[in-house]
């Protein structure tokens, strides 16, 4: 079967480039971000089948003290409680995947067993045989009130967080009775019942139990209200939290008075910016707006017995390296397509249903596959991860690091941390995360990605159910793109080979196409191992020409940056030219030759002289304003382009821009009055610039322009888009207005990139030389950030104009309505 031949060939052909692209080595010690436990010598083994079989308000509050219990024991104890059978929190299913018992059986807990006889007549038998063998551990009790869809969340959090801190038993008095009835009593520590607000009891537990001793390495979070409510939002990680010390909340941000108060626990007195807060959240706007917009992240946390699996060394030496990135080679007519399954920040997913598809499914392994997984196992769950490194179906899957629900904090501080934490955790890998999934879509969001430094940065979470336009670029030397296809839907294989159709049939003929698929979470969707091989053989059959290729995210990554990489000999640093007008060299250890040229102000220039013929030019550059940069191009002294520079976050953040032009002999860049001008004035810099790559034969003109770099007439204008190809697009495109692109290459194609938010067919004209030869359809795209593609096919040479003419506002109903925000054109 071809696919499994395609996949064969990236790692024998003979042609095939191997790339490092540069992940850090294995660092000499590495650090826990995150509690461990004292290591486990041995496990009692505890099966929760009849404990949780009433799926009732009362079984999860008997899990509530089945679950304390075992945290308070297992923080110091080497003979660890471990459950089996437990309920999965994040899909309220009581009976999920039994990934605990696995873990047992594939040798994820390499210590002795023991599995007690349970007196199964009990309602609650695992309750009655920790209370009856485990009492000297306990103090006394926490009473709190009985669970509801209208309990007072706060006060069950702050007795859950009192027993932590005083070993002590926390009851409901249905379970206060059940274990009374037993014989089990315990001295009366706290009783959270008598509170009347969240807020009210949440200050009593500030007060009282956020100790010397709380953990500051995380915050725990939980509500039985959340998302509806219901006795299936079972407290399963509450182990962890208790054998931590973790300080559990509850304050709900989509309620005022309670997102009042949540700054007095989430600040830098309490917790270091960047602090992750795990568990669960109501909802994901408001939540983790609040939590993010304080410095800090969230990461939804869910399965059992993390207690006893971070009590194993989080050694990254035992992680199985996977194989290095390579580069396939690229045919013209081939299309390179990586899978991917998303949401493995939800440590519910990851725990649950990707290890029970990448383990179980008929066609697991069948095709290449990136699998999202959150790094944070590396402290958890260690034996899972290097499970996962060693079970990769002779390198078929890949580990795609998803670190937390959303982006950086939107604090500086707790953005730099979290890069920081990021980071360390992929340095640590042993090169098992070599690619990453980062939501920020932004041109702010690249100074994150350079900071962390990845082999290959997923952006965005998810596209449209079966396609949409994607993007590609260099944020410094890493590879960037967003994705194709949802995932949190039921994606059928159809709609899964539709998302990468879209990508593959919209890139002209005789150009590579280029694309990541999102294949589902395979906890809303089914099993992605399936749908893929089953989206292979569709599009193997429907393939119009194209020649597929499936691989790994991060060998897609390698092959996209060795088609796309300039050519050899053709790097000039910028510190090499001649400067004039005040432009200076400066040091920066993150520019490439450890300098660059600042004071790059209004009539500076940087000249380069005998520069080899060649089509483009990629200007690398740091840009920490907020200004985008403009300088003009020059190439033997006539003026070709002006080159947008944006901003990229900081001055030690680098950035690529591509200029096609014909390029020879004397290039300049040179800060012209109108640059300043558009920057908004003489004094404004255009930006820090490192080194100009020069690449292509040169034959023609340019064939790939941005927008922005055209002759704008009667009214378009330049406005930033993060989405657009140069962060930028040309919008205000009403009857009347122009877009004009001087000597470009020859061709038989023209693909206008464009977004077209509005319900309305925009319609615009394009000129050749003068001549009006089409009217171009710019059908809506869904929104004003996805962009769609319009081919047109006839004789491309010379100068190009795009037009809105009478006829073509007619046909969009009137002269007032835009034909669409134009991002690029490309010529083939």
């Amino acid at each position: 079967m071809k696919r499994l031949a395609s996949f064969a060939a990236v790692f024998a052909a003979l042609a095939m480039v191997v790339l490092n692209l540069g992940f850090a080595p294995v660092a000499a010690a590495y650090d826990p971000k995150l509690p461990k436990m004292p290591p486990a010598t041995s496990v009692v083994v505890l099966d929760l089948s009849k404990d949780k079989s009433e799926h009732s308000w009362e079984t999860t509050e008997a899990l509530l003290a089945i679950t304390t219990i075992q945290g308070i024991v297992n923080r110091t104890s080497s003979t660890k409680i471990y459950l089996v059978n437990a309920p999965q929190k994040w899909t309220g299913v009581w009976n999920p995947a039994p990934t605990d018992q696995w873990a047992l059986d594939d040798g994820l807990v390499p210590v002795p067993k023991t599995y007690p006889v349970l007196d199964q007549t009990k309602r609650f038998p695992v309750l009655s045989y920790l209370a009856q063998n485990y009492g000297s551990f306990l103090d006394g009790k926490i009473l709190y009130p009985s669970l509801s869809t209208s309990v007072n969340d706060s006060a069950v959090m702050a007795a859950i967080t009192a027993a932590a801190q005083e070993d002590a038993i926390p009851l409901s008095s249905a379970i206060e009775s059940y274990l009374a009835a037993e014989g089990r009593t315990y001295p009366q520590i706290a009783d959270t019942r008598g509170f009347t607000s969240e807020v009210a009891a949440f200050d009593w537990a500030r007060a009282n139990y956020l100790q010397a001793d709380t953990t500051r390495s995380f915050v725990a979070k939980h509500g039985f209200k959340y998302w509806g409510g219901g006795p299936a939002l079972v407290p399963m990680s509450f182990d962890y939290f208790v054998a931590s010390k973790a300080f559990i909340y509850s304050l709900d941000a989509n309620v005022p008075a309670e997102r009042a108060a949540v700054g007095n626990l989430l600040n830098t007195t309490n917790y270091p910016a960047g602090t992750p807060v795990l568990g669960e959240i109501n909802g994901e706007l408001s939540e983790l707006h609040e939590i993010s917009d304080r410095g800090y992240l969230f990461i939804f946390l869910d399965g059992a017995n993390y207690s006893v699996h971070s009590s194993f060394a989080s050694d990254p030496a035992a992680i199985t390296a996977p194989a290095a990135p390579v580069a396939s080679p690229v045919a013209g007519n081939g299309a390179y397509v990586a899978f991917y399954v998303t949401d493995g920040d939800n440590v519910s997913i990851s725990a649950y249903n990707h290890h029970n598809h990448w383990r179980n499914s008929p066609d697991k392994g069948e095709v290449p596959i990136g699998w999202s997984l959150p790094p944070i196992l590396l402290d958890l769950y260690p034996k899972k991860l290097q499970w996962f490194s060693a079970n990769n179906y002779g390198n078929a899957y890949e580990i795609v690091a998803n670190y937390n629900d959303g982006s950086a904090p939107n604090t500086a501080a707790g953005a730099t941390a979290f890069a920081a934490t990021y980071k360390d955790y992929i340095d640590n890998s042993n090169g098992l995360f070599r690619s990453m999934n980062y939501f920020d879509t932004s041109t702010a969001g690249n100074s994150v990605v350079s900071a962390i430094d990845p082999d290959f940065a997923i952006r965005g979470y998810q596209g449209a159910t079966n396609g949409n336009p994607v993007t590609w670029s260099l944020v410094g030397q890493i590879p960037n793109t967003t994705i194709s296809g949802a995932t949190q839907n039921v994606a059928t294989p159809q709609e899964i080979a539709n998302a990468a159709k879209y990508v593959v049939d919209s890139t002209p003929a005789g150009t590579p196409a280029f694309v990541v698929v999102a294949i589902g979470d395979g906890g809303h969707s089914g099993d992605p191992a399936a749908d893929a091989a089953a989206a292979v053989d569709l599009l193997l059959a429907n393939s119009n020409g194209r020649d597929y290729h499936f691989m790994r995210p991060v060998d897609l990554a390698a092959t996209w940056k060795a088609y796309n990489a300039p050519s050899a000999g053709s790097e000039r640093e910028a510190e090499s030219g001649t400067l004039t007008g005040g432009a200076a060299v400066y040091s920066n250890s993150a520019a490439s030759g450890g300098q660059i040229v600042g004071s790059f102000y209004q009539g500076g220039a940087i000249s380069l002289a005998n520069v080899a013929t060649s089509s483009s030019v990629q200007v690398r550059y740091a840009n920490g304003s907020t200004v985008t940069g403009r300088t003009s191009l020059y190439v033997n002294g006539v003026d070709v382009a002006q080159v947008s520079l944006p901003p990229t976050g900081s001055w030690d953040t680098f950035a690529t821009v591509t200029v096609n032009a014909a390029l020879s002999g004397a290039v300049k860049l040179q800060i012209d009055p109108d640059d300043g001008a558009a920057m908004g004035g003489s004094f404004i810099t255009a930006g820090n610039i490192d080194k100009l790559t020069f690449s292509g034969s040169g034959t023609g003109g340019p064939s790939n322009l941005e927008a922005e770099a055209a002759t704008l007439a009667g009214g378009p204008a330049v406005y930033s888009n993060g989405s657009a190809s140069g962060g930028q697009i040309v919008g205000s495109f009403y009857q009347g207005g122009s877009l004009t692109f001087p000597a470009v290459a020859s061709g038989s194609t023209l693909a206008v990139h464009y977004a077209n938010g509005s319900t309305i067919t925009g319609k615009a004209s394009l000129y050749r030389n003068g001549v009006d030869v089409a009217q171009i359809s710019l059908p809506p795209t869904g929104s004003w950030d996805t962009f769609g593609t319009a081919t047109v096919s006839t004789a491309i040479s010379g100068t190009l104009k795009l037009q809105i003419d009478p006829d073509d506002g007619a046909a969009m109903g009137g002269s007032f309505i835009t034909a669409g925000n134009i991002d690029k054109i490309a010529i083939s």
